[in-house]
């Protein structure tokens, strides 16, 4: 059984669902039925492609920068660890003078 909430809930849901339907279908009715509409869906679709394209531009760019960078750490990194192996063959000649 439900109680006063649940059907006050189920109701509002149902007028949301109702509301949201008749809008979908005059923004379809707009887009699809109209040369205006069919103009903006075009325009958009087109605007989208180029965001799109400008999107992949970026990431390659992100990527190609992340790899350089991760060479040049790895690059760093033998340098220290030539640099540590140094050290530690300098402190071995020390310590048996």
């Amino acid at each position: 059984m439900l109680n006063h909430s649940q059907k006050q809930n189920s109701v509002g849901n149902f007028w949301f669902g109702f509301l949201l339907g008749i809008f979908l279908g005059v923004a379809g009715l707009f887009l699809f039925g109209t040369k205006k509409g069919r103009h903006l869906l075009k325009k958009t679709l087109e605007s989208t492609e180029e965001l799109e394209n400008y999107l992949a531009e970026i990431m390659a760019e992100i990527e190609e920068k992340t790899e350089e960078n991760r060479q040049k750490l790895e690059n760093k990194l033998s340098t220290a660890e030539s640099n540590n192996n140094v050290n530690t063959v300098l402190q071995k000649i020390r310590s048996v003078l």
